[in-house]
């Protein structure tokens, strides 16, 4: 999947589960656990980040990682950021998918589907 970018917006603040992208997973915090997962499969993968103790965990543990302003109402605004921080490092890619920092399970498959989408419509969930 080299054409590929998977974004995975983080943040710790979620109203409904505080601090849910720490929360474990196994032996893991849940954001690194989904970040393992996708990276199986693709090694194009970015964490849209906007908390420092996130970006310290990230430091620690080697993941890919752009800041992104933490008052974004959504994921989609933080993936757009980092977008727009990557500049010309994302212009490789064909597809830019964003995977939710809370799913675990998901599957290549998942990915593909996706992309089949895309390749209808510009924009696809």
């Amino acid at each position: 999947m080299n054409d590929t970018l998977v974004i995975i917006p983080i943040r710790l603040k979620a109203s409904r589960f505080p601090d849910k992208p720490f929360a474990k997973i196994g032996n893991l915090p849940m954001l690194h656990y989904v970040y393992n997962r996708v990276i199986d499969f693709t090694e194009n993968v970015i964490l849209a980040i906007c908390d420092q103790e996130v970006k310290e965990y990230c430091e620690k543990m080697d993941l890919k990682y752009v800041m992104t302003d933490p008052n974004h109402p959504s994921g989609s605004d933080r993936i757009g950021e980092a977008l727009k921080k990557l500049g010309d490092d994302n212009k490789y890619f064909r597809y830019v998918i964003n995977v939710q920092g809370d799913m675990p399970f998901i599957k290549e498959n998942h990915i593909n589907l996706l992309k089949e989408r895309l390749l209808k419509f510009q924009m696809s969930t």
